[in-house]
């Protein structure tokens, strides 16, 4: 998997799966579809995007089509297809790609979409020293430049 990951977010009045698909006419192909939506939804965006990845907390067990994301320290049973986790630290990150193909590492800015999460932020510089050149993603108060 290279380049953009979108994250859905349940923000109030916006629906993830059309944002997506929007999305994927402009050349997005990873998702992460972090809230719970219908399998008829699940099953329009494997039409259409090449990796979506489903949050363990709403589907412990994916379709065959699917990846599987995990939440921060779980621990990653072998998998056989695609499969990542969210991970906090260097710790984290080395414990999860023994077994993951990738990791979301956060959070780098402040995040906006949680204003009242005060851990503190990595910034690029330890960002980048933690991932190494490795599969991992950066997450957290990343807006468009």
């Amino acid at each position: 998997m290279r380049g953009v990951l979108a994250i859905t977010a349940a923000l109030h009045g916006v629906d993830p799966v059309r944002r997506v698909l929007t999305l994927s006419h402009h050349g997005l192909k990873n998702v992460l579809v972090r809230d719970p939506i219908s399998e008829a939804e699940l099953q329009r965006l494997t039409d259409a995007i090449e990796t979506v990845i489903v949050h363990q907390r709403w589907c412990p067990n994916p379709p065959d089509r699917c990846g599987l994301h995990h939440a921060s320290g779980v621990r990653i049973a072998p998998f056989d297809r695609f499969t990542g986790a969210s991970c906090h630290s260097a710790e984290q990150v080395d414990d999860a790609l023994r077994t993951a193909n990738y990791a979301l590492l956060s959070p780098v800015f402040r995040p906006i979409s949680k204003p009242r999460d005060m851990r503190p932020v990595l910034g690029p510089d330890q960002f980048l020293a933690i991932a190494g050149g490795r599969p991992v993603f950066a997450l957290g108060g990343l807006t468009p430049a």
